[in-house]
Parts: structure tokens; C-alpha cells; sequence
């Protein structure tokens, strides 16, 4: 090939990975604008899944670094009394369903375990233990299975290999229950008073497993009635689930419901119940049944030719359509602005919501402590 086919040949290939890299970008372009046209809230909640999924990423990594040797749940062992060299099968005390491993590969998952113990029985629930600090994994976690005479062949697994490591199996220590205190009222844990709280239409839920999700937790509260939001804790840094929530429900009868629930099991857990505390949505916006406070709005002055408001307490789900049709009855609706965190971009749940006149604002005000997907929405003038 002579020079000036060597030269036609790499103008062409230049090209071609010019017009590649024009494509790359356009399609970037329009990832970035589909997920800039997303609503707030489903914007902060994806945003929230990416940071969850990181997180998951990196523990991943952490239970891929070498083995320590000294790490072998040996803390944990003595704890639950078991010897550091003992192949004896301890007895299954009180014929508990649940039992203690340690000294496990940091490569272990939930299927290389089950696997481990398939002819003892179905294993129901796996809990791994965690360092609290460095959320690095202990090489040990707890083992239920669905009956005691397989919790007992499972002990029988005791001093055998798994993952080239030999397997620490001991009965699970279990504390004595404790007679409720005379005094303290039904559906309390142990000797703990249940403290009920004031009716709002948002419970409070806690003592959850860590496997929860949204549809557990529907089909759990199903009988009480429709769940209008679900609001997970987690914590502020890490971004991790802390085993608790917020429930809102559409009315006061249906809250009472889900706290009559107190103490029921979901998911192995006894669930934890007492209505949201210092939360704007009580009673229900309007007073109404129960003994709920009457929701109290007060407005401020209102601004001369002020055209715009300040919505506060607005459920998560909330986009500019469902906003729209909320004030449709009021007059046109020029702009919305919604507040998000400046350093999380999540969505605070208010906004600001601009008409097209002062009439409209003046019908707008007048829907203060109205329900808006189950929460009753706080209104007040602009600047």
C-alpha cells in the first residue's frame, strides 16, 4: 500500500472513531435530560438507590480483601458457649431453632450456607454479624431453622469444613423472657409500658427486619387500610437502613388500626408501634374523629400583589401534574419550584407554587389542612 493509501486509510479510521465519539456524547446528553425531567422526589429516590447500591459495592469489596486470621468470630464463640476446638456437637438446649456459626470464610453468602446444611432442613432466616463501626463482617452470624430437630443436625456440623475453614456450630443463647411489670398495660416488649402517642394519621414502626421492603410492609399492614406513604430511617452519613420507618395512612381509623398491631410479628420480628411524634399531619387536617388536635394553619400577612405561595408537609410522590390538578379549581399555575438538600439533592417536601393572579392565590390559601395524597397540606403567602 503506498503513502497515499496509508493516509486515506487513517483519515478514514479517525472519522470513524470521531462520529463513535459524537454518538457517546448525544447519548449522554439525553441520559442527563431524561434524569433533570424526572420529578423531585423520584429524582431524590433514585439518587438515594445509586448511593445504597455503591454502599453495597463497597461492602462487597471489604468481604473480598484477605482473610484475617485472628477474625473468626472468637468474641461472639465465647459468648455463646462455644470452645474454640470443640467437634463435639453441643446439646440443642430448650430445643431452639436457632444456632450460632463462627470462623467462617469471608467469602460465605447466604447460598454457599444453605448449601452447607441442606440435609439438616430448610434454613428460614440468616443473620450476619456485622462490626459496628466498620460495618466489616465478624465471620459469624446466627442460623434459624424451621424446626428444632434441624437446628439439632445442624449442631452435629461442628468442627466440619466450609470453605477450607473448619465451622464453629453452637446453640444460640437465648435470654429468659421477663414477666411484664404489673401496671404496664398489653403489647409492651417485656417489661416495657407501650407508649401509644397522639392519633395522627402517621405511625411509626420500628423493631423491623432488615429485610423489609415496601410491599412486606403493605402486606403486613393490609387489614388496617391504605397506605398513602412510607418513609424509611436511615442513617444520615452512611445512608443505611436503622430498622424503622414511618407509615401514613389516609385516616385516623386506619392509624389506629396499624398501632392495635404492636407486638405482631413481621418478618421473625415482634413490630414496634406508636403514632409519629411532632408530626404537622395530625388529626388529620380538619379535626374529625379520634380526639385529634384540630390542624391549626395560620397565614401570614399577605404581601401586596402576592401571586405565589409556600406549600409545606407534601408527601414524597409529589410531582408538578399532581400539584396542578390539587389547585386546578384555583386558577392557572404558572411555575412550581421544589426545595431539595443542597448537599443530597433529596427532596425536603416543600415547594413554591406561583399563580397567574392574586384571585387565584386568595382561593389557593383557602385549601390549607386539605388532604393531598393522605397528608394535609400547609399553606402560606410568598414574597
Amino acid at each position: 500500500m503506498g503513502k497515499e493509501g496509508k493516509k486515506r486509510e487513517k483519515e478514514e479510521g479517525d472519522a470513524a472513531e470521531d462520529k463513535k465519539k459524537e454518538k457517546k456524547e448525544k447519548k449522554e446528553k439525553k441520559e442527563k435530560k431524561d434524569k433533570d425531567a424526572e420529578p423531585p422526589a423520584k429524582k431524590a429516590k433514585v439518587e438515594l438507590e445509586e448511593k445504597k447500591a455503591k454502599k453495597a459495592s463497597k461492602k462487597d469489596e471489604k468481604r473480598a480483601e484477605p482473610e484475617p486470621a485472628a477474625d473468626d468470630g472468637e468474641d461472639e464463640l465465647k459468648i455463646h458457649g462455644g470452645g474454640a476446638k470443640t467437634a463435639a456437637a453441643a446439646p440443642n438446649a430448650g430445643g431452639s431453632t436457632t444456632v450460632f456459626i463462627a470462623n467462617l470464610s469471608f467469602q460465605i453468602d447466604d447460598a454457599a450456607v444453605k448449601a452447607a446444611f441442606k440435609e439438616c432442613g430448610e434454613i428460614t432466616s440468616i443473620k450476619w454479624l456485622n462490626d459496628k463501626e466498620s460495618g466489616r463482617f465478624k465471620g459469624c452470624g446466627f442460623l434459624e431453622f424451621e424446626s428444632a430437630a434441624a437446628a439439632a443436625a445442624a449442631l452435629a456440623k461442628n468442627g466440619v469444613d466450609l470453605m477450607e475453614r473448619p465451622m464453629k456450630v453452637t446453640p444460640a443463647e437465648t435470654k429468659p423472657a421477663r414477666e411484664p411489670k404489673a401496671g404496664a398495660g398489653g403489647g409492651g416488649f417485656g417489661d416495657r409500658p407501650h407508649e401509644v402517642g397522639e392519633p395522627n394519621l402517621e405511625v411509626y414502626v420500628g423493631n423491623l427486619s432488615y429485610s423489609i421492603d415496601d410491599d412486606s410492609i403493605k402486606a403486613a399492614l393490609k387489614s388496617c387500610g391504605t397506605i398513602t406513604n412510607i418513609r424509611w430511617i436511615t442513617d444520615r452519613d452512611s445512608g443505611e437502613f436503622k430498622g424503622a420507618g414511618f407509615i401514613s395512612f389516609s385516616s385516623l381509623e386506619e392509624s389506629a388500626k396499624a398501632i392495635a398491631m404492636h407486638g405482631q410479628d413481621v418478618l421473625g420480628r415482634p413490630l414496634k408501634c406508636s403514632y409519629a411524634k411532632g408530626r404537622p399531619d395530625k388529626a388529620g387536617g380538619g379535626g374529625g374523629a379520634g380526639g385529634g388536635k384540630k390542624f391549626e394553619n395560620k397565614l401570614s400577612e399577605k404581601p401586596e400583589g402576592c401571586t405565589k405561595i409556600f406549600c409545606g408537609n407534601l408527601p414524597y410522590d409529589i410531582d408538578d401534574d399532581k400539584m396542578k390538578s390539587f389547585f386546578a379549581d384555583c386558577g392557572e399555575v404558572t411555575a412550581i419550584r421544589w426545595l431539595t438538600d443542597k448537599t443530597t439533592g433529596d427532596f425536603k417536601g416543600v415547594g413554591f407554587i406561583d399563580f397567574g393572579s392574586e384571585a387565584a392565590v386568595d382561593l389557593a390559601v383557602k385549601k390549607a389542612g386539605q388532604p393531598l395524597s393522605g397528608r394535609p397540606i400547609r399553606i402560606d403567602f410568598a414574597n
